[in-house]
């Protein structure tokens, strides 16, 4: 009898410490997801920060550009002859310095402002810089790709985490010449003229994307 009952004892021996070495594994199994869970979101949140500020830099950017092109013109004249390159084309009369940035650039001027001027409908050209705000530092910098193809102008916005874009915008502005004989040159007084601006009331933004990954 008193081995029966010191069998019995030994069972309930183990399995009580299968019993706990089960409750240790759950336990244990409980706290790695309870952990994986945790960075997973911490994680998710992270990133959906960074897209965050990245959309309100690249808004912000949009936002800077088409202010400064809400009262945007600029003309252009060629004493005595109508222009036939853009040698012969001067730029006068402008608010450059209002729409600042890269239209007061020297070799923007040349080599894509008056070329629109001669060629407009014709030109497909692309411009890169990097804007930044120094009264609005937690814009960040942002990259910014100017197209011009036919009368309308691309700017295409996006921030950039390593080697990933983060979030991409492209606003397009179109833009037309002016006054009588809209599409040639005007004649008056011996000077040929043309004057461009830009239609802010009719912009349009599009390709908004979160983009992901490395760049391809």
């Amino acid at each position: 009898m008193k081995h029966g009952l010191s069998s019995i004892a030994r069972f309930r021996r183990g399995a009580s410490v299968l019993i706990a070495l089960l409750v240790f594994f759950l336990a244990a199994l409980s706290g790695t997801l309870v952990l994986t869970m945790a960075a997973s979101n911490a994680g998710r949140y992270t990133h959906e920060k960074e897209d965050q500020q990245a959309y309100l830099s690249v808004a912000s950017a949009a936002k800077l550009i088409l202010n400064k092109l809400e009262q945007a013109e600029v003309e252009f004249s060629s004493s005595g002859k109508a222009p036939t390159s853009t040698d012969d084309i001067e730029i006068d009369n402008t608010n450059l310095t209002d729409l600042g940035l890269f239209f007061a650039d020297l070799n923007f001027q040349n080599d894509v402002l008056k070329k629109f001027a001669l060629e407009q409908g014709g030109v497909f050209l692309q411009v890169e810089f990097d804007l930044t705000v120094n009264d609005h530092a937690e814009m960040g910098t942002v990259h910014v790709i100017l197209l011009v193809q036919g009368s309308d102008f691309f700017f295409q916005f996006y921030v950039k985490n390593g080697e990933s874009k983060n979030y991409q915008m492209t606003m397009r502005v179109a833009a037309s010449f002016e006054k009588e004989g809209a599409g040639n040159w005007t004649e008056t007084g011996g000077t040929y003229y043309r004057t461009l601006k830009f239609d802010v009331d009719n912009v349009t933004f599009m390709n908004e994307l979160l983009t992901g990954g490395e760049e391809t």
